[in-house]
């Protein structure tokens, strides 16, 4: 089941709704970002990927 946060993090979508553009982001399995133990969890991110393939295309992978 996707988490649902809010985060303030350095991405352009904070202009965007800065300016009145609705915007959605995926975490992609970081884990610590921006410190010295940033890590990646690569089910996690290979998860967010396919998802964003979904949205992109309209296709599931079969």
């Amino acid at each position: 089941k996707p988490l649902t946060v809010i985060a303030n993090g350095g991405l352009d979508a904070n202009w965007l709704t800065e300016f009145g553009f609705p915007t959605v982001t995926l975490g992609a399995g970081q884990m610590n970002p921006h410190t010295v133990r940033e890590q990646l969890h690569i089910p996690s991110f290979l998860t967010a990927c396919q998802v964003g393939l979904t949205l992109a295309t309209g296709k599931e992978k079969e």
